[in-house]
């Protein structure tokens, strides 16, 4: 009978170690799991404060810095571009003529700063919808509210601001017109 006792404890023994090494295991999992929820709501939480001070600033420039701002979901980025319709003014204007997709450097009115995912040089790049553009001339450029500028200009792109593009067109086969959103002057 003593052995049977002592083989019954040494089952309980080994039942127990097994059972230990289960609950380590389940430990180590739960913990891991918890570390890819935080990284996630760590993710998600540095766009939302970003969001929130981009929303405290208020300016054209606070919402175009935070479109370039990289690693974003982009869950708050149309609420971006909508804030700068609201605090900014929007017209065609010429920007230069093309040859081959790439723009005369001489002709060229306006460059290319920031182009999302891009990271090759874009001074001489055609410009492209969602593009941020500065003014590339030394003075500031009437815009217009049609994309012919036969109506009367509906404001001025003020030299050493930059402006979001929202529309890129072709007049003829070589002249570029871009529809901006800019900073009210």
């Amino acid at each position: 009978m003593k052995t049977t006792i002592i083989d019954q404890q040494t089952q309980i023994d080994s039942l127990k170690s097994k059972n230990q090494t289960n609950e380590s295991v389940q430990e180590e999992s739960t913990r891991e799991k918890t570390q890819i929820s935080n990284q996630e709501n760590q993710s998600e939480t540095s766009e939302d404060l970003l969001w929130d001070t981009s929303k405290k600033i208020d300016t054209f420039d606070a919402y175009l810095e935070f479109i370039k701002s990289e690693g974003l979901e982009g869950k708050h980025k149309k609420n971006a571009i909508q804030r700068l319709f609201e605090l900014g003014i929007s017209g065609w204007m010429y920007s230069g003529r093309t040859e081959n997709g790439e723009i005369y450097s001489n002709d060229q009115l306006v460059k290319v700063t920031w182009r999302n995912n891009s990271s090759q040089d874009l001074d001489d790049t055609l410009p492209e919808l969602g593009d941020i553009v500065a003014l590339k001339s030394q003075e500031a450029r009437r815009t217009y509210p049609d994309f012919l500028p036969r109506s009367n200009q509906n404001g001025i792109w003020p030299l050493g601001k930059s402006a979001y593009v929202i529309d890129v067109r072709m007049e003829g086969k070589t002249a570029v017109i871009l529809k901006v959103v800019y900073e009210r002057p």
